[in-house]
């Protein structure tokens, strides 16, 4: 299934993040495209996609939004500048039963997160880990961490690395980081020091590593998005045990990790998501600019069979 999102006079396609909404019993887009500000798309089950945006998330600068990423209760959204804004779930909730075209100003607004101004402050990547409410982000090719519960943001880096290009939580104590090479790399937190140290490195993709996402419903697969115009679903855990013993001596470590590789998009892909809803599981969506028109986005929503999973 493919929707169009996003007609814009630049090639930058959107950034993309899914939402379940409770109450209603929908499953929700936040998209961000060429301009300041993010939008709030309703996806109903029984209805598909809204045509258009529920609501604006309305920014106050002119900063391109590069990442979104949604907590219990906010919505965050960082941009080219290093600014993070905060918007209300509540009042977003709210105002998307309304028929008209709704705008929402953020609620708070923090200043740059990065150290060293002379480097790019762009906020590159952000996942939310809601059961232990910490905010993975980063900036300029640095990760940091932030309890949701404190004000400001924490100035110490966690790792100091340029070629960063996307972070997600897999666990409480695990996370994932892409790069400008294609490599995702796998660290336990408790082991960090001032340098990346890695649990697992897998390198199937071709071309920079655009999104990681953890499974929602099951913390043991995560999919990838990449410049190199594919999807690639993980198994945290080897999978060498399924296949036959000839066939196993001739797979690589990515090989007994992959689970599904998508090859759908015909143009780079620039985000991947799962969606949160339990009846709908491991079901994904992703999202690249259209191969004979980069002014548009497409964005696809597709179900692996449950049997890989298994």
């Amino acid at each position: 299934m493919q929707n169009n999102i996003h007609p814009s006079s630049s090639h930058r396609p959107p950034v993309l993040r899914t939402y379940f909404d409770k109450r209603n019993k929908a499953f929700h887009l936040f998209s961000a495209g060429t301009d300041a500000n993010a939008y709030f798309w309703r996806h109903v089950p029984e209805k598909g996609l809204s045509s258009k945006p529920s609501l604006t998330l309305k920014s106050d600068s002119t900063a391109v939004t590069t990442a979104i990423s949604v907590s219990k209760d906010r919505v965050f959204v960082g941009d080219v500048a290093g600014m993070m804004k905060t918007y209300s779930m509540k009042m977003m909730e709210k105002l998307a039963d309304s028929e008209e075209d709704m705008c929402i100003k953020p609620i708070s607004t923090y200043e740059s997160v990065s150290d060293d101004f002379s480097r790019n402050s762009k906020i590159v990547s952000m996942d939310i880990d809601n059961e232990e409410e910490r905010l993975l982000y980063s900036v300029a090719g640095d990760v940091f961490i932030h309890p949701l519960n404190k004000s400001g943001f924490l100035r110490n880096r966690i790792i100091e690395n340029s070629v960063i290009t996307s972070v997600s939580w897999i666990d409480s104590t695990t996370f994932a980081v892409g790069t400008f090479d294609g490599r995702i790399m796998i660290c336990d937190v408790r082991k960090i020091q001032s340098e990346l140290q890695t649990i697992n490195t897998f390198s199937t993709h071709r071309n920079d590593v655009s999104r990681i996402h953890r499974c929602p419903q099951n913390k043991q697969y995560f999919a990838s998005s990449s410049l190199d115009k594919t999807v690639i679903v993980w198994d945290i855990k080897d999978r060498s045990s399924r296949h036959s013993f000839v066939t196993r001596r001739s797979l690589s470590n990515d090989d007994n990790h992959i689970v599904l590789h998508h090859f759908g998009h015909q143009a780079a892909v620039l985000d991947v998501q799962w969606n949160p809803i339990g009846s709908q599981k491991y079901t994904l969506a992703s999202v690249s600019p259209r191969h004979e028109d980069p002014n548009f986005g497409d964005l696809q929503i597709y179900r692996p069979h449950g049997s890989l999973f298994e």
